[in-house]
């Protein structure tokens, strides 16, 4: 009898402790692909966790609603073989098949990939290791926020990351919260703007699980380099540059990428050598407007192209009548200190266009200097222009000063005929 005490005590041992080892897995899968693309999703992960070690646990997660679509556990005793493992979880097996089966591509797929980080730690972890495995599209895309979306060159500021949850869905407060947490990501087909959008964006989201206490483990694009990556327990990838001049702001702006491929930006454009006599009431097919500065300082601008048009600033980055981004011409780009660019869509009348420029924050102990170009219809004209403020207002008058000619000091109305003429 004493023996067999001995023995099942010693059973129990061997039990926990193969437990208290027990690794936790999360795979998160998105339908919002082809359904053959999401089966092999399926089948690698399912051969992967089936040559796991014996008491781990993988719970599989639809990643567009954050909905849990079972637990594959692997067995602590009896089930040896990869097989025998998988026809013990046959129940799990056929869930996902339907999962996969139910999947269909999108053109703009649904990607909330702060909110599953939340989820698995508010609802898995509980602050314990866990090691996550997202396979699917990372350019943001609330159908709630539109205005937020990653897709078409667009990032958040540095601004999202620090702000209350309240404000930003991409609030991360330095703290644990993702303590123990390892995220190996896939990002599939998802369609970035070029190198350096994938460079931004893959910034934001490091910035964003450190911040919280995790680390990145894998970014590549197909299923087989980060199931490598997650088999051979890669160490953490290098923290990005904690700050970036014109990305770690304390304003929450939608930065936007332009490109310049088949033309020169308008700052490396020659600019028009005399001054052009523009008939008062010019119609002007395509206009687009650029500021630089050298000061230590952010400064904004904001054009309303018509009486009837919405402003077009950081605040409101695209329009019916054009959009802001920033201009470069090489890329990636680790460091945004470009051109503010608003390109319009629409024909304009140059009387009817309003352009102000505002010091939004820094210092400039001289006053700040900053240059406007402006392309018409492919003529480039340039002026250069000093505001008196050494420190910026958030640009609280910006609006009032572009719409009704006040004066400040941190915001200066700006005549496009100047520009022309000067």
């Amino acid at each position: 009898m004493t023996n067999i005490r001995a023995c099942l005590l010693l059973a129990l041992l061997s039990i926990s402790s193969v437990s208290a080892a027990a690794e936790q897995f999360v795979f998160a899968l998105s339908q919002q692909q082809r359904p053959e693309q999401v089966m092999r999703q399926v089948k690698a992960t399912i051969e992967f966790m089936a040559h796991q070690n014996k008491g781990d646990e993988a719970l599989f997660v639809d990643a567009d609603h954050l909905l849990p679509l079972g637990t594959f556990s692997v067995p602590l005793a009896k089930y040896e073989h990869p097989k025998q493992r998988m026809a013990f979880n046959k129940a799990l097996l056929k869930r996902l098949k339907a999962f996969a089966d139910q999947a269909a591509a999108s053109n703009q797929p649904v990607s909330r990939l702060p909110q599953l980080l939340s989820y698995v730690a508010d609802n898995v972890s509980y602050g314990k290791p866990v090691t996550v495995v997202y396979l699917g599209n990372v350019l943001y895309n609330d159908p709630k926020t539109p205005f937020l979306s990653f897709s078409n060159g667009r990032f958040p500021s540095d601004a999202y990351l620090s702000a209350p949850a309240y404000q930003s869905p991409f609030s991360a407060p330095e703290g644990v919260r993702f303590k123990g947490m390892k995220l190996y990501l896939s990002y599939g087909d998802s369609p970035f703007f070029n190198s350096a959008h994938e460079y931004y964006v893959k910034r934001f989201y490091t910035l964003y699980l450190t911040r919280q206490g995790g680390t990145l483990h894998s970014w590549t694009r197909d299923t087989m380099s980060l199931l490598k990556n997650l088999k051979d327990q890669s160490p953490a990838l290098p923290a990005p540059e904690a700050t970036l001049e014109g990305v770690s702001t304390d304003k929450m702006e939608m930065i936007k990428l332009g490109v310049v491929s088949s033309r020169q930006a308008l700052f490396e454009r020659p600019v028009e050598s005399q001054p052009t006599q523009l008939p008062e009431k010019s119609a002007i097919s395509r206009m687009t407007v650029a500021i630089r500065w050298g000061c230590a300082c952010d400064l904004d601008i904001y054009v309303k192209p018509s009486q009837d048009a919405e402003v077009i600033s950081f605040q409101k980055s695209k329009t019916a009548w054009g959009q802001l981004h920033k201009d470069y011409v090489t890329a990636p780009k680790n460091t945004l200190r470009g051109f503010e660019t608003i390109a319009l869509s629409k024909p304009v009348q140059l009387d009817q266009v309003k352009m102000a420029v505002n010091f939004y924050s820094g210092a400039a102990p001289t006053g700040a200097s900053f240059e406007v170009r402006m392309e018409l219809d492919g003529q480039i004209y340039a002026k250069r222009y000093r505001l008196n403020a050494t420190q910026g207002n958030r640009g609280q008058d910006a609006v009032s000063v572009l719409t009704t000619g006040s004066a400040s000091k941190y915001t200066m109305r700006i005549d496009p005929r100047s520009i022309v003429n000067s």
